[in-house]
């Protein structure tokens, strides 16, 4: 992972969405708002760079059995990093979203409809959800290997 992040990342476990996180800084900075990075197993890897890339990301590098993307946002926070790991297939992810933890990632769009389509994975209908009187349309997808991915409309 050195070889892919460039420095020693910092390990957290990501309890619903079973998935490894690295935060990349320096340890008094461990909290679930400096997960930068996350490692991702996969049974496919060119069918996930493909998945992932449709959500906005783009690769760095790779090699034969991993592969490097990056999504950049205008927001620094906002900016990420995914590690794809190639891993004999297996039985899909299973959990709840609103499990403890991290449930999904999340993606703002604004063409849920267009976008829920172009990933041509399963996915909920399409609908509204108003917070402090802001409306909102959200779409909850899985991914190739079980993640949720939840999709917002503003």
């Amino acid at each position: 992972m050195e070889e892919a992040f460039g420095q020693t990342p910092h390990f957290v476990r990501l309890q619903a969405f079973q998935i490894d996180g690295y935060y990349l800084g320096t340890s008094d900075e461990r909290a679930a708002a400096n997960v930068r990075a996350f490692v991702l197993e996969c049974s496919d890897l060119v069918s996930s760079q493909r998945f992932w890339t449709r959500l906005g990301f783009s690769v760095c590098h790779g090699k034969q059995n991993w592969i490097k993307l990056q999504f950049i946002s205008p927001i620094e926070k906002w900016q990420m990093e995914l590690l794809l790991i190639h891993r004999k297939p297996r039985q899909a992810l299973r959990h709840r979203i609103d499990s403890r933890g991290f449930g999904c990632l999340a993606f703002l769009t604004t063409d849920i409809d267009s976008d829920r389509k172009s990933l041509g994975m399963p996915s909920s209908d399409i609908f509204d959800l108003s917070v402090n009187g802001k409306s909102m349309k959200i779409c909850l997808c899985e991914g190739l290997d079980g993640e949720t991915i939840e999709l917002i409309q503003l």
